[in-house]
């Protein structure tokens, strides 16, 4: 399994801006679980203000969420994902999803 992400933390201030907090989070995932099953997966919350009681705790909380499984037999995709479909000349579809699809 591989990963790799960047953690930012950072401040703004201005003339009438009062001093506030910000972090960002950035993480991949590439790798094999087993033999037959492969994960990809994205997640990234970014310009969070830092809250006093800690930041993201829940999955639904984080901005972007990509999490693609794939066997020989089957693919899953879970969180944000576009959809593309093209059948025939009124049956293009172009949509950015939040949810499951399956194959």
């Amino acid at each position: 399994m591989q990963k790799s992400g960047t953690l930012v933390r950072g401040f703004s201030f201005g003339t009438n801006k009062d001093l506030s907090l910000q972090s960002g989070l950035k993480l991949q995932l590439n790798g094999k679980l087993t033999d037959n099953i492969e994960l990809v997966a994205a997640l990234s919350d970014e310009n969070t203000p830092i809250q006093p009681e800690g930041n993201t705790e829940r999955l639904d909380e984080i901005d972007k969420v990509f999490i693609q499984i794939t066997h020989p037999n089957a693919k899953a995709v879970f969180g944000d994902y576009d959809l593309f479909s093209n059948r025939g000349e009124f049956g293009k579809l172009n949509r950015k999803l939040q949810g499951f699809m399956g194959r």
